[in-house]
C-alpha cells in the first residue's frame, strides 16, 4: 500500500507538493521510501543490485514514523542541514541533484612571481642596507677608520699687504692628511695658517679659492684644495684661515712658495720659510722735493710712494700704484684757473705715459696762495724705478711743459 505524500515538511511544517524531493525551506528529503526507491533507481547502472539502496535496519510503516514531526521554534535556531548519500564507485548519480545549495569547487590561484625589475630592486635595497650598516659598524669596530698622522709644524711670522688688508702667515704645517679637512688627501698635506686684518676703510671678502695657489720646486702650480673660512672683513677687523694643500710628502715645507693673487693683479710670492723675505712687495716711500712750474704756478713734488694695493683694490698685473704728493705756490696777484690735473699730468717711463688714476688737486688758485696741499695716484710698471713727472697740456695750451724726475 502506497504512502500518503506530507502536506508539510515534517522538521519545519512548511507547506511540499508531491514534485517536491527536498523541503523548499530546511532541505529536509520529504519524499515517502517508496517514491526514493524509484528516484535511486533511475540513476542506478541496471546491473546494481537493489539491495545496495535498501536500509539495513526495516522502515517505519508510515512516512510520519520515519519523519517525525519537530517543534518549529527548535529548528529556527539551527543551521539548515542538508542530507549526504554514498553511491558506489561505478554510481553516475551527481552531488548536485541531491544538494541543491553545494558550491563548486574553484580552480587553486596562482602566485605571481617577482620579475626582473623587482628582483633589482630587492637586490639594490639589500645593498644599500648593507651599505648604510657597515658604515656606521665599521668604526665603531675600527674597521676603515681614518687616523691623524703626524704633523710637523714651522713657525713663519712672514706678513704682507694683499688689496688692503695686512695677511701674516703665522706657521705651515706638514703631514700625510688632515682628519679635520673634509677634502684631505692621504699621501700628502700642507697647511698654512693666516691671519687677516683689514686696514682699509672699505670691507672686504677674500675670496682664497681664487686668489691662493701653492708654487712647487720647477713652478707647477697647485691650487687651493680647502680653506676654513673666506673671511669677510670690515675695516679694522681680524681674523683666522686655514689654508690647505695637496703635496707629496716628498716635498718639503721650506720648497714650497704661496702665490697670492689672481691672474689679472699684481701677484705676491711668498716663500714658506720663517721671516721669508717680502720686502719687494712693501710699501716705499722717498722724499722727492723738487719743483716745477707750468701755468704760472709752482709745483713741489714732496714724496713718492709705491704700493701694491690701493683702497681694498690689489694692482692690476705687472703693474704697482704710484702716489705723488705736492705744495702748490701761485706767485701772482690774480687768481689762477688751471683746470683738471687729468688734462696736464702725466708720469713718463721709458716710451711708457701714463695719466692719473685719481687726483685731489684743485683746478684753481687763488692769489698769493701759499703750500696748496694735492695729490695724484698712477699706475706704473711693477719693474720701473727711474720716473719722470711731467706738467704741461700734450694739446699744446702755449705753456711750456715742466718735468720733475726721480726714482723710486
Amino acid at each position: 500500500m502506497a504512502q500518503a505524500f506530507p502536506r508539510n515538511c515534517p522538521r519545519c511544517g512548511a507547506a511540499t507538493n508531491p514534485e517536491q524531493r527536498f523541503c523548499g525551506r530546511c532541505g529536509l528529503s520529504i519524499l515517502p521510501p517508496d517514491r526514493a526507491q524509484q528516484v535511486f533507481s533511475q540513476h542506478t547502472p541496471q546491473a546494481a543490485s537493489e539491495d545496495s539502496f535498501s536500509p539495513a535496519s526495516p522502515s517505519p510503516s508510515t512516512f510520519e514514523e520515519r519523519y517525525p514531526a519537530r517543534s518549529l521554534a527548535s529548528d529556527a535556531t539551527r543551521p539548515a542541514r542538508y542530507p549526504s548519500y554514498s553511491h558506489d564507485s561505478g554510481s553516475t548519480l551527481q552531488e548536485d541533484e541531491f544538494s541543491p545549495s553545494a558550491s563548486r569547487s574553484r580552480p587553486p590561484s596562482r602566485r605571481r612571481r617577482p620579475g626582473l625589475p623587482g628582483l633589482l630592486l630587492l637586490i639594490v635595497a639589500l645593498v644599500l642596507i648593507l651599505g648604510v650598516a657597515l658604515y656606521f659598524i665599521l668604526p665603531l669596530l675600527g674597521i676603515g677608520k681614518a687616523t691623524q698622522s703626524a704633523i710637523s709644524t714651522t713657525d713663519l711670522q712672514t706678513t704682507i699687504d694683499y688689496a688692503g688688508v695686512n695677511i701674516t702667515l703665522q706657521n705651515v704645517q706638514q703631514a700625510r692628511n688632515f682628519l679635520d679637512d673634509p677634502q684631505s688627501r692621504s699621501d700628502g698635506m700642507v697647511r698654512v695658517h693666516v691671519q687677516e686684518t683689514n686696514r682699509s676703510k672699505n670691507s672686504t671678502t677674500l675670496i682664497y679659492s681664487t686668489i691662493a695657489h701653492a708654487v712647487l720646486p720647477g713652478g707647477k702650480e697647485v691650487p687651493l684644495l680647502y680653506a676654513s673660512n673666506n673671511p669677510k672683513l670690515a675695516s679694522g677687523e681680524t681674523q683666522s684661515t686655514d689654508l690647505d694643500f695637496a703635496v707629496p710628502t716628498s716635498i718639503q715645507a721650506n720648497q714650497i712658495t704661496l702665490r697670492l693673487g689672481t691672474v689679472d693683479e699684481a701677484r705676491m710670492d711668498i716663500p714658506l720659510r720663517p721671516h721669508a723675505d717680502v720686502g719687494k712687495y712693501a710699501t716705499k716711500s722717498i722724499d722727492v722735493n723738487k719743483m716745477a712750474s707750468y701755468f704760472s704756478l709752482n709745483y713741489e713734488v714732496t714724496q713718492a710712494t709705491t704700493q701694491w694695493s690701493l683702497d681694498g683694490q690689489q694692482a692690476p698685473k705687472g703693474m704697482r700704484y704710484l702716489i705723488l704728493t705736492f705744495k702748490i705756490d701761485n706767485p701772482l696777484l690774480q687768481s689762477v684757473i688751471v683746470g683738471s690735473p687729468f688734462d696736464y699730468m702725466q708720469v713718463k717711463s721709458g716710451s711708457q705715459s701714463m695719466p692719473p688714476q685719481q687726483a685731489n688737486v684743485p683746478i684753481s688758485f687763488a692769489s698769493h696762495v701759499q703750500g696748496q696741499d694735492g695729490s695724484a695716484v698712477f699706475l706704473v710698471p711693477q719693474d720701473t724705478t727711474a720716473m719722470s713727472l711731467v706738467l704741461g697740456n700734450k694739446d699744446g695750451d702755449g705753456f711750456d711743459p715742466d718735468t720733475i724726475n726721480f726714482t723710486i
